[in-house]
């Protein structure tokens, strides 16, 4: 639905499919929510009435399946023109169209100063040195080129290893509180290298998930010394590597998806063969590949068989070991969560808003803003090998990335569209060190 003025109404119908074949209009019978009242509201038969300019969901539930139809709001928008926009890949033809779509106008480019700021702080962590923002000023090569040569500088450079690395060892809560101070750095170096080597994302995930042996020397297996529970791993990996949040599932079916209880346990019960025993010094341990423990369901007092939340077309060999057949489930390039969640996860990291946001709260309740775009970089990142340094570099040579942080008559209340650059706060790590470098203080 698009609408265009507050008040304006558009009614919802609902067609059911059943596993005959027949179809069905189950509009009475459907439960309706929205997913911002602010923007517009839905009645219980399905009626949307615009309230202001915006975008929502009608959140649609029917017999246990849930769908979402995003509503546009438009509002007064007399005097608008749009105006061709350069577009440097294809991210900045879908976003454009979208924003024509909305009748939003983009922000110009930001200038060379505020670029090399943003793009230096995105993939290495720091602010540029004096030294390297007179250099680039005063580089009388184009903008454009320049710009594409210094994205290449950074990810070629030691600041985007040692950046992304506490990224990721953050996702992976990699900290002392949980493992050994020998196991910290042993995992975090496997992390490092990772990261250094540009290893695939589903190589690097599969190598996770399927990690046996002694902690310091597979520092991998480290990660179930992070979440020592078959469900507490599950529910960090659904978190990091399909953008799910499976931990509302745990003691009654999930209320805004199809996410049931029981399969909350049979997901967990993949993790049931991690066996784990001290190795002599009592600081360290081997992970082992032992006879399944038993994952009981609470809700049947019973042990729950492993079983996918989901079926999806890739390939799964039977014969291998429960956590073996659960990292070929996951970094299927047919499972629909996986690469889509990293690449959600990847933009917001540079444009300061995942297209689906939250980024770990993937569901039919909470849709894409530009499904499109999503989709294609999707299909773009599994084509190319799951190369992740790729996608930095894709995304930071898009005009989308590189517009100014000022809004135009057109564009000020936009947040979700990427018509302008987003304004975002440091992370720790990287006020600390714009402190010490601005101070000038020993490191």
């Amino acid at each position: 639905p698009l609408l265009q003025l507050r008040h304006d109404q558009q009614q919802l119908i609902v067609i059911a499919k059943f596993s005959d074949g027949s179809t069905r209009d189950v509009t009475r019978e459907a439960v309706f929510d929205t997913s911002n009242f602010e923007v517009a509201t839905v009645s219980k038969t399905g009626l949307i009435t615009a309230v202001q300019r915006g975008e929502a969901a009608a959140l649609v539930r029917y017999e246990g399946n849930y769908a979402a139809a995003p509503i546009s709001i438009l509002g007064n928008r007399d005097g608008y023109e749009w105006a061709p926009q350069p577009e440097y890949n294809f991210i900045d033809g879908l976003v454009n169209a979208k924003l024509q779509r909305m009748k939003i106008l983009p922000s110009g480019l930001a200038d060379d100063a505020e670029f090399l700021r943003r793009v230096t702080l995105d993939i290495a962590g720091v602010p540029p040195t004096i030294e390297e923002i007179n250099a680039f000023l005063n580089d009388p090569t184009d903008s454009r080129t320049k710009r594409t040569a210094k994205i290449e500088q950074l990810l070629a450079g030691p600041g985007y290893v040692e950046h992304w690395t506490l990224k990721w060892s953050d996702l992976l809560l990699n900290r002392r509180k949980t493992v050994s101070e020998r196991g910290v750095w042993a995992f975090r170096n496997w992390i490092r290298q990772q990261i250094a080597t540009n290893r695939p994302y589903h190589q690097f995930a599969a190598e996770l998930i399927t990690a046996n042996g002694n902690t310091l020397e597979n520092p991998a297996a480290n990660y179930f010394r992070i979440a020592r529970e078959p469900k507490l791993v599950m529910e960090n990996m659904t978190q990091v590597f399909l953008g799910t949040r499976f931990n509302c599932n745990q003691c009654h079916d999930h209320p805004f998806e199809r996410w049931t209880q029981r399969q909350y346990y049979e997901l967990a019960a993949y993790f049931a063969d991690v066996g784990r025993r001290p190795m002599a010094d009592g600081d360290e341990f081997i992970f082992t590949m032992n006879a399944p423990s038993a994952v009981v369901n609470p809700d049947t007092n019973q042990p729950a068989a492993p079983k996918f939340p989901f079926e999806h077309a890739g390939a799964v060999d039977s014969a291998s070991s429960r956590r073996e057949q659960l990292a070929q489930w996951l970094t299927a390039a047919q499972n629909p969560y996986f690469a889509k969640s990293i690449v959600n996860r990847y933009w917001s990291y540079f444009l300061g808003k995942g297209i689906i946001d939250p980024v770990d709260d993937i569901r039919a309740g909470n849709p894409a803003s530009n499904p499109e775009l999503l989709d294609a970089l999707t299909k773009d990142f599994i084509d190319n090998g799951y190369d992740l340094k790729r996608l930095i570099r894709l995304i930071c040579n898009s005009e989308t990335y590189q517009r100014a942080l000022d809004a135009n008559q057109w564009n000020e209340d936009d947040s979700t569209n990427f018509s302008h650059a987003m304004p975002r706060r440091l992370a720790a790590e990287q006020l600390y060190d714009s402190i010490i470098q601005a101070t000038g203080a020993p490191k």
